[in-house]
């Protein structure tokens, strides 16, 4: 048989397989490409646009933490008149229990001036509420049960950063304004992408203490935006401490944690995947730039959603090697003469 006739009928015989595969998905709950349907299950009847009045996203944040210790994920949502919890059995979310009348829209807790998170405070594997408010920081312990989650002893952790100091300077516009344990104490810390650079300020576990910039970088003075330019925290090099990634105009650059007391100045680890690489292409609108550790190898790569797939560049802990796609791409074996 002719090597084109034998490349026509593999064509033809991968269109019909596909067309299959199509029709026996339409079959499936929900749209799902998988054969367990199990995973369609519902896991709680709240915190949805339909039910309770809606809870749409741009109103009321959600989280999924483990916030009593138990090894489970619970659903946290920030609502109207305060913070609800819902547990996990492991196989639903149990209820939807008030843990807190604080944190919501009714305290004016804004989506876009007030970002609230769900961390651990004080180093006891219990997650805890804080959030940049009005004023400053504000934080809540949790305090209740393995079956009963309470939080308590609401009150300002440090005061600065708030949405209404410095005639309204903080805004999420401008500013990333987050929490990772930078010292690696167990304790969530406070961090601050300003104008300047970075400011850090550690949690002694009952409040934080004064900020100071880490380093002089990766803040507005540099240039470096939310429009335009990724920011992440990972551990890049397998310390054990949390460095800072920038994929910036020209390259994407890596300050190194000190030991739990500053940054390194910024050194470029690799030119793929910057604002400028392949004439500009790669922007923030469009493609998805990340990092995480995906060789298992304890350090951060960079992890870039791109338009023909998902490009991964390994970390050697001094650098990135050449992004390639994962998995690789496999052309067809033909069966020529």
């Amino acid at each position: 048989m002719p090597k084109i006739i034998q490349y026509i009928v593999l064509l033809i015989l991968s269109l019909v397989v596909s067309v299959v595969h199509a029709d026996d998905r339409m079959n499936e709950p929900y749209g799902s490409r998988y054969l367990n349907y199990s995973i369609n299950t519902m896991w709680n009847i709240n915190y949805d646009l339909d039910s309770n009045l809606g809870w749409p996203t741009s109103l009321y944040p959600k989280f999924i933490e483990d916030v009593n210790g138990d090894g489970m994920a619970a659903a946290v949502a920030f609502g109207k008149p305060g913070t609800f919890v819902s547990l996990s059995n492991g196989d639903s979310f149990v209820g939807s229990t008030q843990a807190i009348n604080n944190f919501g829209t009714d305290q004016y807790w804004d989506v876009e001036k007030h970002p609230r998170f769900v961390v651990d405070l004080n180093g006891d594997g219990k997650k805890d509420l804080v959030g940049y408010g009005m004023f400053g920081v504000y934080g809540a312990i949790y305090s209740g049960t393995s079956t009963n989650p309470q939080y308590s002893d609401f009150k300002i952790w440090l005061g600065q950063f708030g949405s209404e100091q410095n005639s309204g300077f903080y805004l999420n516009s401008n500013f990333i304004r987050t929490f990772r344990d930078m010292n690696s104490d167990g304790k969530s810390d406070l961090v601050v992408f300003a104008d300047t650079g970075i400011q850090v300020a550690l949690s002694n576990g009952n409040g934080f203490n004064a900020p100071t910039l880490w380093v002089d970088n990766f803040g507005t003075d540099n240039t470096w935006n939310n429009t335009d330019y990724v920011r992440e925290i990972a551990d890049v090099n397998g310390d054990g401490y949390l460095d800072v990634i920038g994929y910036g105009l020209d390259a994407v650059y890596v300050s190194k944690n000190n030991g739990g007391s500053g940054l390194s100045a910024p050194e470029r680890w690799t030119s793929q995947y910057s604002n400028q690489n392949r004439s500009g292409f790669y922007k923030n609108a469009a493609f998805i730039r990340t990092s995480g550790d995906i060789n298992g190898d304890k350090k951060a790569d960079l992890v870039v959603f791109a338009d023909d797939g998902v490009y991964v560049a390994i970390s050697t802990g001094n650098g990135f090697e050449t992004g390639t796609q994962f998995p690789q791409r496999k052309e067809p074996e033909l069966l020529l003469d």
